[in-house]
């Protein structure tokens, strides 16, 4: 800084100018603003250039910027636009630049800080968030007895975010058309609550014994929560049903999903065992369980009840185990259907196939001979599997289509018997 001073000092030397302060002094007369290019302010006017354009640190900077209001001989009953310059950089320096810890030429280089007012809004909203937050953050910590409880310190917290949020978003983007998230989130878990209150109060669940907000309901699974009300309290299921109604979730799948095994049915070739069979924490459906489920979805109750054998409920049979395969499949592992293909087709038989059908690299493997090698393949129970699979998924895993080519070669070779093939619709619509 002392050679930057030094080296200036003698770069622009003051020197007197009777003749420019004459013409400045006339021109001030019509226009006040001249009064402020005297020669006794030169001196600061070039401290003030110094200040904004030579220092690279924030300490250089605010040393000089002290040294120039030192020199500062403007007079303030002139307003000219060097003198609003001046003060307004003066305004930026005090509010922005020790605050961030930057060079007030850094200040004016940046766009963000040409209006003041709009950055002090900003500043003032962050400010206030970041309170707010680190209120709502320690109010969910309250570890006080009591219960699920509507007056919650964090609820009036969340709202004051809300209104922070929206009132700035408006603002700031001059509309009102805008999500109002944190409101939407706070009355989705209120309303979400009073599943707990149904028949009697549950809400020890959630609470379990503390005083508690709303918003503790996020730390647990919806179908989970039913699971607890259902099977463990046993409340009668008909009675949640108008309430997940107004929420508009699906309340069937968050009954059904306690009791049914989870299955995987993405078409990835590369899932490991763990992912296509996750362990699940199942319940043993109730006579009462079984009868709701079938008044709404009479397959997925028939599926369970042949799972779970459930005892005093008896179901008609109307289905063929082909209907219901159909009926549940939406998309299917191509691991499972190409491993149980290759158990089902006989080494021989294969061989007879490939004769007819070019193999590639995602062709089925050949198995090892089987004792009862003479034995031949029912071609007619592995048409059916290939058929039941969607034609959306055909078209992603091309083997089942070459696969489906070879099935029915084999099925033309072995079926001797009048009308073999009238049951087979593709086929009989190729013939």
């Amino acid at each position: 800084m002392d050679k930057i001073m030094k080296d200036f000092i003698q770069n622009n030397p003051i020197v007197p100018k009777p003749e420019r302060d004459e013409l400045v002094l006339k021109l001030s007369k019509e226009h006040p603003l001249f009064g402020h290019l005297k020669n006794d302010t030169e001196l600061f006017m070039n401290l003030l250039d110094l200040t904004i354009t030579q220092p690279t640190n924030f300490s250089d900077s605010q040393d000089l910027w002290q040294l120039t209001v030192s020199y500062n001989n403007l007079d303030s009953n002139i307003t000219s636009t060097y003198y609003r310059f001046y003060n307004k950089l003066q305004e930026l320096n005090n509010d922005i630049c020790y605050e961030e810890s930057i060079t007030p030429g850094e200040v004016l280089i940046s766009p963000n800080y040409f209006n003041l007012q709009k950055y002090k809004r900003e500043d003032d909203f962050y400010k206030d968030l970041g309170t707010a937050y680190d209120d709502f953050q320690k109010s969910l910590q309250l570890n006080q007895k009591g219960a699920l409880d509507i007056n919650h310190p964090s609820h009036k917290i969340i709202l004051k975010l809300n209104s922070l949020c929206n009132d700035y978003v408006d603002w700031n983007l001059g509309t009102k058309d805008n999500v109002k998230y944190l409101l939407k989130l706070y009355n989705y878990l209120r309303a979400f609550s009073k599943i707990l209150y149904i028949e009697q109060d549950n809400s020890d669940i959630i609470s379990k014994g503390k005083r508690t907000s709303f918003f503790d309901l996020l730390y647990h699974n919806r179908a989970e929560l039913m699971g607890k009300l259902l099977f463990e309290r046993h409340l009668d299921p008909a009675e949640f049903e108008k309430y997940f109604g107004k929420l508009k979730l699906d309340y069937l799948y968050h009954v059904v999903s306690n009791c049914f095994p989870t299955i995987n049915l993405y078409a990835q070739d590369n899932i490991t065992v763990e992912e296509l069979y996750p362990e699940n924490n199942l319940y043993i459906p109730s006579k009462s369980i079984i009868t709701y489920i079938q008044k709404r979805n009479w397959l997925l109750a028939f599926i369970l009840n042949e799972i779970y054998k459930v005892e005093g409920v008896d179901m008609d049979f109307y289905m063929t185990p082909k209907e219901i395969v159909t009926a549940l499949q939406n998309d299917i592992s191509t691991q499972k259907v190409s491993q149980y293909l290759n158990d089902q087709i006989l080494k021989h038989d294969y061989m007879m196939a490939s004769v007819h059908s070019q193999q590639s690299n995602d062709s089925l493997e050949p198995r090892e001979i089987e004792e009862d090698a003479l034995k031949s393949t029912n071609w007619k129970e592995l048409f059916d599997i290939i058929d039941n699979i969607p034609e959306i998924q055909l078209r992603k895993v091309a083997h089942f289509f070459r696969t489906e080519d070879m099935i029915l070669v084999n099925i033309m070779q072995d079926g001797f018997e009048k009308d073999y093939f009238k049951s087979y619709d593709l086929l009989t619509t190729e013939i």
